[in-house]
């Protein structure tokens, strides 16, 4: 995929946080259920179990790592997909740092700071790991679970998570959308909608809904 539409999913999706007005209808949302971290059954939240992990990266749970089927390829998809996050919010960032025209074309040049300060909630562009920002320790702080912990997943949601910067959920629908090396820019419109979808939108969509990255409104605003 074209850098230039990794700059347009997530400058859309930061675009709220820096001016407080959506700008398109998703079906990724903030569940006000908030789960005990503490007391919950089965096994207890563990790093990625079908392949290496970074120190940073989210934790899953309910995932059975001698799984060779469905779980498995659900799992290396959703992996891949966080991949493609960081490169998401990593270009966007250099996008900023640099008040290019793709900057611009959502956002008032002298935005581009604020910009940069909720992205950095995400990445730290300082610290450069295969030619991607590294996670900040806020990502660890995550957990995916494989159930359906608040029953919040329908035929059209994507992706939910707990409102206290907790465990979110990737429903079945949010997991079958592209990822990154599906989509190319002729199959996009020129502006924000639907088309943009993709499992790593899904993600960027719920941790920017967190606490740990809204609270960079009182950076912005």
């Amino acid at each position: 995929m074209q850098l230039l539409v990794w700059g347009a999913f997530c400058f859309q999706l930061v675009l709220p946080l820096v001016v407080g007005t959506p700008v398109i209808s998703s079906s990724t949302v903030t569940s006000a259920h908030s789960p005990d971290l503490v007391e919950r059954a089965g096994a207890g939240p563990s790093a990625y179990p079908y392949d290496k992990s970074s120190p940073n990266d989210f934790s899953w749970e309910n995932w059975d790592p001698q799984d060779t089927e469905t779980q498995q390829a659900d799992g290396r998809k959703i992996f891949r997909s966080w991949i493609d996050m960081q490169e998401m919010v990593y270009y966007a960032w250099q996008e900023a740092d640099a008040k290019s025209d793709t900057l611009k074309r959502w956002f008032d040049e002298a935005d581009a700071d604020s910009v940069k300060k909720v992205l950095e909630r995400v990445i730290d562009p300082k610290v450069v790991v295969n030619n991607l920002g590294a996670v900040t320790p806020l990502m660890k702080d995550w957990v995916l679970d494989r159930n359906d912990f608040a029953s919040g997943c329908t035929r059209l949601k994507n992706a939910y998570s707990a409102s206290n910067r907790g465990y979110f959920r990737l429903c079945p629908k949010g997991i079958s959308q592209p990822e990154a090396e599906d989509m190319e820019c002729k199959d996009l419109d020129q502006h924000a909608s639907q088309k943009m979808k993709s499992v790593a939108f899904s993600m960027m969509h719920v941790f920017e809904g967190s606490h740990s990255v809204t609270q960079s409104r009182n950076i912005v605003t």
